[in-house]
């Protein structure tokens, strides 16, 4: 399922003992430990827990920059069939184009016949709705609550109509922040802290990718390190390429709450130092 396209595993904690949901949990995580011996690179599988009952916390959406998740049955069919219906996949779509963050497939995976197709079919479908979002108009709607930095790296991402933006964070605010406002491009957030890569995974249009290459002494050589390290990835899923503009968001030292730098670099082949 990992290989097919699934990075968050929703769990139902209203049914089942506590032992029975640790050792769920355990082998998720036993799971995205031999993909990622597989792969070649740690690969941050998400869990999520659905809660039961009032345990669950609402807030208003609308001032707050949180993931928005949605669970419907989105492709009920596909749990008897490898063939979605066309109203299935356009529910699908709309989702994407009002802004969803994260589509939740529940039956269609626990007890479907063909869990790996049904996530595949997701995947597709997702994509194809997202080349159809008006992401300039979205980030003209934000504008007004905005940082600098983040709105200088999507408007640069516009202007520049760059590749991919890099966002080098701990604690990853500053990738949410970016992802917000809804770039054209995808958003590649490495950082060093696997949780935090782990809640990227509910965000829209960041791919979290975790560097456990022992720290530099120096800052600016760590950073051109990590900013190579997401060039090389970009480059082998094939959305960059030598020579696209790429936009950096990075701090100016190593730990939290130091973001302060937007910069603009050319992806080139070796991906050496960038400064």
């Amino acid at each position: 399922m990992m290989a097919a396209g699934m990075n968050v595993a929703l769990l139902n904690l209203s049914f089942g003992t506590r032992e029975e949901h640790i050792d769920t949990i355990k082998m998720l995580r036993q799971a995205a430990k031999e993909y990622s011996a597989a792969v070649g690179k740690n690969f941050p599988l998400a869990i999520a827990a659905r809660l039961p009952g009032r345990k669950i916390r609402t807030g208003n959406i609308a001032d707050a920059n949180v993931p928005v998740c949605l669970c419907g049955h989105l492709l009920s069919s596909m749990r008897y069939s490898k063939i979605p219906l066309r109203a299935e996949l356009l529910d699908i779509a709309n989702c994407i184009l009002d802004g969803a963050d994260a589509l939740v497939l529940s039956a269609e995976t626990a007890v479907g016949i063909c869990p790996v197709e049904t996530i595949a079919c997701m995947a597709s479908a997702c994509k194809e709705a997202e080349a159809c979002v008006w992401t300039k108009r979205t980030f003209q709607d934000f504008v007004e609550k905005t940082t600098a930095i983040a709105m200088s790296a999507v408007l640069a991402a516009y202007r520049s109509i760059a590749s991919a933006i890099i966002v080098v964070t701990l604690s990853g605010k500053s990738a949410f922040q970016v992802a917000k406002y809804r770039p054209r491009c995808p958003i590649i957030a490495v950082t060093r802290n696997a949780i935090t890569a782990r809640q990227m995974h509910l965000y829209r249009g960041l791919m979290p990718l975790i560097y456990d290459a022992a720290p530099e002494a120096d800052w600016q050589t760590y950073l051109d390190q990590r900013i190579s390290f997401c060039i090389k990835f970009a480059m082998q899923r094939g959305f960059v390429k030598v020579g696209d503009p790429l936009v950096i968001v990075c701090g100016w030292k190593l730990g939290s709450e130091f973001t302060n730098t937007m910069r603009m670099i050319y992806a080139t082949a070796d991906t050496g130092p960038v400064s």
